[in-house]
């Protein structure tokens, strides 16, 4: 089975820790970067971490009793 390379991009507050965290936790390869991003090469893949503020989230659902 072959799969199509795909782009993610996640927005996070702190790129230099983003970078320090997927490189030495999950071991990615560092691709090209700035100041405001940095890419990781995800298995053939790319991750694009971007200077922004993440995405907002809601409680909307339960699981059992939480």
């Amino acid at each position: 089975m072959s799969l199509s390379p795909f782009h993610l991009a996640i927005p996070v507050y702190d790129v230099a820790l983003a970078r320090t965290f997927y490189n030495d936790v999950f071991g990615l390869e560092e691709g090209r970067s700035s100041d405001h991003w940095v890419d990781f090469d995800f298995f053939g893949h790319q991750i694009s971490l971007h200077l922004g503020e993440p995405f907002k989230t809601t409680r909307t659902g339960k699981v059992g009793d939480h």
